[in-house]
């Protein structure tokens, strides 16, 4: 699944997905990459939302592009 965010709170904050909460039915996510970045991004996923930590270098200024993976 790819999740493009348009707008984002910032490099060192957190973006939350409420879609792909648990208690939405979505299976447990497995890895979650941003595409054109290098290294592991900081996330988590619950009963509420899947949380990404918005990295410090972003690999463009316009949307960011999340490939999220399923386990």
């Amino acid at each position: 699944l790819y999740a493009i965010a348009l707008s984002w709170p910032g490099p060192g904050r957190v973006l939350h997905i409420r879609s792909l909460a648990l208690t939405n039915g979505i299976a447990p996510i497995g890895r979650v990459t941003l595409l054109g970045a290098d290294g592991e991004l900081r996330w988590g996923h619950d009963q509420d939302a899947l949380r990404i930590v918005i990295p410090q270098e972003l690999p463009s200024d316009h949307a960011l592009a999340f490939r999220i993976e399923f386990q």
